[in-house]
């Protein structure tokens, strides 16, 4: 008797973005506990080997932030080109972006390099040098882990699973979002590079004293705690009017958590999904931000 042929799994609508989302919060705790050990241990030292003889952060970081910077203006031009029905300009973008991360690698090869003829090798006794490695080439890993993820948006793109006239309709119906969580991804690495690049070009100068490092965080977690009250007066605001919530909910939710969660729930009814992304990422920075301030101030009491 013959077997009935296996039927079909259909993705889940959303699934996707839900993954990249959870993907980029991870790395995001990643990266940031990388930056925070960098700024520890230059708290806890006088200057860097190779940073008081004078040395400049290599020039190739700038055009690799150029590149990346492009990178991401064109995966977004991409993923609305595929979004409006575009299959074709949005293709286009795709090979576009995917040509300045070739750029970003190159540029980070040059920096590397750079270093190097400064007679600061991978070897060297160099504390700036270590972690200018270190970041640099943790950053450029997930540079490369986007390029395999980059090639599998175009070939389905290609396909047509993103629009166009060959397209498989009930497939793009169920969550097939691939140019828009590719350009989530490059955003978010985007966004991590000017941090790393922000923290190379602090940590180089030999001036900076951990008070002066203590005083950065300090700035920085009063700033994103602004950010955090911000966004939750707005979702609190939009509780009080929404309907079938009122004064009750509103006062319940004076408990951040719960006016977030409550907030989540109804986000696209309440209309502050946004509010709830910048909440979120306000909260990240502070906490991140107050942690190193203590780390460094607790390392240089010693």
């Amino acid at each position: 008797m013959s077997q009935p042929p296996p039927s079909r799994v259909e993705p889940v609508a959303g699934a996707g973005a839900l993954g990249m989302k959870l993907l980029v919060i991870s790395l995001a705790v990643l990266f940031a506990s990388a930056i925070a050990s960098f700024w520890v241990v230059r708290g806890d030292v006088d200057s860097w080997t190779g940073a008081e003889e004078g040395f400049r952060i290599p020039v190739g970081v700038w055009a690799g932030t150029a590149a990346l910077a492009l990178l991401s203006l064109a995966s977004e031009r991409a993923a609305r080109r595929f979004d409006s029905g575009a299959a074709a300009a949005g293709g286009a973008a795709l090979k576009l972006a995917f040509a300045f991360a070739v750029l970003f690698l190159a540029a980070q090869a040059w920096n590397w390099q750079e270093l190097i003829a400064a007679h600061l090798p991978p070897g060297a006794k160099s504390l700036y040098a270590f972690n200018f490695y270190l970041l640099t080439g943790l950053h450029a890993l997930h540079v490369l882990g986007g390029m395999v993820f980059h090639v599998v948006v175009l070939k389905r793109a290609g396909r047509g699973l993103y629009g166009g006239a060959g397209a498989d309709q009930a497939a793009r119906a169920t969550g097939h979002d691939g140019p828009r969580n590719l350009a989530v991804y490059w955003h978010f690495l985007a966004a991590t590079w000017v941090a790393l690049v922000a923290t190379l070009l602090l940590g180089a100068d030999p001036s900076l004293t951990a008070e002066g490092i203590i005083d950065g965080f300090v700035w920085i977690t009063g700033a994103a705690l602004a950010v955090f009250a911000a966004c939750w007066l707005k979702v609190e605001l939009a509780l009080l009017r929404a309907p079938g919530e009122g004064p009750v909910s509103a006062l319940i939710g004076l408990f951040p958590p719960v006016a977030f969660l409550r907030g989540f729930m109804k986000a696209d009814e309440l209309g502050v999904r946004g509010w709830l992304f910048w909440w979120t990422a306000a909260f990240g920075v502070a906490l991140t931000a107050g942690s190193t301030a203590l780390a460094v101030a607790m390392t240089a009491a010693r």
